[in-house]
């Protein structure tokens, strides 16, 4: 009789798919964004935007890869830091707002613990948290880490385009569900 054949990592990869496209379509979807000098928000996300810079990273992802989409949403973001909570006041539009809000969620997905044993979690330098991303800092280690670490190998590459894929498709009909 022949011995049940397991893979080293079982995991339930369109429940976190799914899970990770709620949270980014949750954290765009009504959420303030920027402040004025009178101290109150620039405004609310409408859904039409962050469906649209869903829908165009996905479209990067699927046409030109994971570096190319990466690169794209870092392209959209400024100088955004602050403490957390507090970040979202310093994003001058929704685009780059539901940029750093896009990014935010697939690095937080490289990083779930469940995944670890792949090796595509972003390394300690550079913030996973929504708040602790600042790309203007960091923008040399994203690169190199997503380089070096993530296109370098294959089977990590194919892996996280998967997986990255599926989620945007997912936050891209959750934030149709939410507009």
């Amino acid at each position: 009789m022949q011995a049940a054949m397991t893979t080293p990592l079982q995991v339930n990869l369109d429940y976190l798919a799914a899970k990770y496209a709620r949270n980014m379509a949750q954290g765009m979807v009504g959420q303030n964004y920027g402040r004025r000098d009178d101290g109150s928000p620039r405004g609310q996300v409408k859904g039409e935007q962050a469906r649209n810079i869903v829908q165009k990273a996905l479209g990067i992802l699927q046409e030109s890869g994971i570096y190319a989409v990466v690169v794209w949403l870092l392209s959209k973001t400024g100088d955004v830091t602050g403490e957390q909570g507090t970040w979202w006041q310093n994003c001058n539009s929704e685009e780059e707002f539901c940029s750093l809000t896009v990014l935010s969620g697939l690095f937080q997905l490289a990083n779930e613990p469940q995944l670890a044993p792949i090796g595509i979690a972003l390394p300690e330098e550079v913030g996973t948290k929504l708040w602790q991303i600042n790309p203007r800092q960091n923008k040399v280690n994203i690169l190199r880490h997503f380089s070096e670490a993530i296109t370098a190998n294959l089977d990590r590459l194919m892996f996280i385009r998967h997986l990255y894929e599926q989620t945007l498709i997912y936050a891209l009909f959750v934030t149709k569900a939410l507009a």
